[in-house]
């Protein structure tokens, strides 16, 4: 997890930022702030075509309903282990779409028991203000009221087990360091 201190405070506007791994935009970076008012649940879907999870990675706040339909031409299993506890949905065919409220915030990473190579990544966050980057590592938090005490950040290719020292690196563990690099713009709205 990578924390920016000092803390942020915000009377209202936006948050916006740039997050680069070895000098590249990363690409689907969740982004968050906490301490924000309480997130509201909202409906989002996780597809499957081609023998692959549409989109890769997907963030909704806690208390969301996820629908997986199925439109590929194959059977699927979606599994995955979450906050320690495992669900797995069972081999299903095309047309058919299984559902999952996710009641806590952290990391679910997503597999196909029958197709070894899909995978995807869901963050559940507890906070109405996040944001995914883009192809070029930019994101925008928008309409950001309320005091703020910290900035995290997630890439789908990392689980969140990473940690920011204070000298800026990023290192997970098990792996080899990772440099991350995160710029923070706060635009004040009129």
């Amino acid at each position: 997890m990578i924390n920016l201190l000092p803390t942020l405070i915000l009377s209202f506007g936006s948050v916006q930022g740039i997050i680069t791994i070895d000098g590249k935009g990363a690409k689907d970076a969740v982004v968050w702030l906490e301490g924000g008012p309480a997130s509201t649940p909202i409906t989002a879907t996780m597809d499957q075509r081609g023998k692959r999870f549409i989109p890769h990675v997907l963030v909704v706040t806690k208390g969301s309903t996820v629908s997986f339909p199925n439109n590929d031409e194959v059977f699927h299993n979606i599994f995955a282990e979450y906050k320690a506890s495992h669900f797995d949905f069972g081999m299903y065919p095309k047309g058919v779409t299984k559902k999952r409220t996710f009641e806590s915030a952290g990391l679910v990473a997503l597999l196909c028991n029958v197709h070894a190579e899909m995978s995807a990544y869901i963050y559940v966050v507890d906070t109405a203000y996040f944001a995914m980057s883009d192809g070029k590592g930019h994101f925008t938090i928008p309409n950001v009221v309320l005091f703020q005490k910290s900035c995290t950040s997630l890439n789908g290719g990392y689980p969140p087990r990473t940690q920011m020292s204070k000298t800026g690196s990023m290192k997970r563990m098990h792996s080899p360091e990772l440099k991350a690099k995160i710029v923070l713009e706060l635009v004040r709205g009129d």
